[in-house]
């Protein structure tokens, strides 16, 4: 598995979100740390600072099974 962002990764998402690209995140144990019992999640502050630099690139998306509660 490559990581995405490495600079290497940042550079080819980078080009390949120039097509018009959704990319769509699960929230559950990719933006976040699965929990049992589902408790407040807590994204970390460099997942946030990377979704930051990753949003203005393409069009972003999060998935989650969560109610909007």
């Amino acid at each position: 598995m490559k990581y995405l962002f490495s600079s290497l990764g940042l550079e080819k998402l980078e080009a390949f979100s120039k097509s018009n690209s959704l990319l769509a995140f699960d929230f559950d144990g990719t933006l976040t740390r699965h929990r049992a019992p589902p408790a407040l999640p807590e994204v970390k502050a460099t997942t946030q600072m990377l979704w930051h630099q990753i949003a203005p690139l393409a069009y972003t998306a999060v998935i989650s099974g969560r109610s909007l509660k």
